[in-house]
């Protein structure tokens, strides 16, 4: 057997490949969490070890993830997380009041979708911004029902929707509040701001104060348009047929 000269662990017998030397650590006997690695299995891509869990199961799992610890079990911890996870979700849904379960629900997996999900569509502008989701309300047991208690205290009904006050900020309870859907669109990144006379304001909300078409306001922005220019020029109107 070799010794690396940087580890006590034993290597493999070398050989060479394709020019290159093959050294594999020998994991055999080692602990990784539950799991005890039992001998090696076979190599495709890197080495793989068929290990033994406390709960009596086998798998058969890839070095590198053992050795970064990425895989501490056979996934008897997995299931047994579901398990608590889906009774800690049973016992939130025995005291949220029907007409709120299904709203919170999606609110509370759409956040995490928007923080921690690149496929989901709006994760750029969340968690592709440094946005996250406080620990209390991330713990994958007591999460949720810290989630749900903060939301009922603080003021959720169907009609309202769930909203940071500081834009950049995480979400967590001294960062979020509970707003209509006008209030929400206007405090985001997107939003376009106009003064006038010393009031300002957004797009959509002159749009509504000045009964123009939000359309006709952002072209004339669009444009470069000045300010008295943009808020007292007439629509022009089309012609009827």
């Amino acid at each position: 057997m070799f010794q690396s000269a940087h580890s006590s662990t034993p290597l493999l017998p070398s050989s060479r490949i394709h020019g290159f030397m093959d050294r594999t650590l020998d994991l055999a006997g080692q602990r990784f969490g539950k799991l005890v690695v039992v001998e090696l299995s076979h190599k495709d891509n890197g080495a793989w070890w068929k290990c033994r869990c406390d709960c009596g199961g086998e798998s058969i799992v890839r070095g590198a993830v053992l050795r970064y610890g990425s895989t501490k079990s056979c996934g008897c911890g997995s299931r047994a997380q579901a398990r608590a996870n889906c009774a800690q979700s049973r016992r939130c849904n025995d005291w949220v009041p029907i007409e709120l379960k299904q709203k919170l629900k999606h609110a509370y997996g759409n956040m995490l979708k928007r923080c921690y999900d690149p496929e989901n569509h709006r994760y750029a502008a969340y968690g592709g911004r440094g946005i996250r989701v406080c620990e209390d309300w991330l713990d994958p047991v007591k999460g949720r029902h810290r989630f749900y208690q903060w939301c009922l205290a603080n003021g959720v009904q169907s009609d309202l929707q769930i909203d940071r006050v500081d834009v950049d900020g995480n979400y967590c309870p001294d960062n979020c509040r509970f707003v209509d859907a006008i209030t929400q669109m206007n405090n985001t990144t997107r939003n376009r701001w106009l003064t006038y006379r010393g009031e300002t304001k957004t797009l959509a909300e002159w749009a509504r104060s000045t009964g123009m078409a939000y359309g006709v306001l952002k072209h004339r922005v669009d444009r470069g348009w000045d300010i008295e220019r943009i808020m007292t020029q007439p629509v022009r109107r089309s012609p009827r047929a």
